[in-house]
């Protein structure tokens, strides 16, 4: 079992369930079952990229979500990735479990993401590769130093970000 205390609560984590107990009153308690775990994380993920966040665009949180499909062409091969989180400047991704994405810094890759039954394509560098996925640079959001996306990428971001927040409300 996990545990961790925040200011004046008690966070307990066995692998299914979170207990949330203040700490003045044990009679104060809060469990989620592993589905409210899994939005719980979500929610903190959103939170916690607005909190970080210190880049101009602002950024998606796709934890949990399946209304963005993405894929990548590296040459002739076409690698599914799942998207994490996504911006009119970019795209972080994760690869699909058991498909190696062997991405390397700098490469230059197209980026397909399909949204509503649309596809769109769009040049992207590949910016970090880390352990947990790749982040994704998108080329064309950008005019010398100013933020100019493509109209369509601005426009399905602004979409994304208006359901899952609908979604979460």
């Amino acid at each position: 079992m996990e545990e961790v205390t925040i200011g004046d609560f008690e966070f307990r984590y066995d692998g299914v369930n979170l207990t949330v107990v203040h700490a003045d009153n044990a009679e104060t308690v809060m469990c989620l079952e592993k589905d409210g775990v899994a939005e719980l994380g979500a929610f903190l993920d959103t939170v916690g990229s607005l909190i970080s966040n210190r880049r101009e665009a602002f950024r998606v949180s796709l934890q949990g979500s399946d209304l963005l499909k993405v894929l990548i062409k590296k040459g002739d091969t076409l690698l599914s990735v799942i998207p994490k989180t996504i911006s009119v400047t970019g795209i972080f991704v994760t690869p699909v479990p058991d498909q190696a994405t062997e991405l390397q810094e700098n490469e230059n890759v197209d980026v397909q993401l399909d949204y509503e039954g649309e596809s769109q394509s769009y040049k992207a560098l590949v910016r970090r590769c880390q352990v947990d996925g790749v982040g994704l640079f998108f080329t064309e959001s950008m005019k010398g130093e100013q933020i100019d996306p493509p109209l369509k990428l601005s426009r399905t971001v602004m979409e994304l970000q208006r359901r899952l927040i609908a979604s979460r409300l």
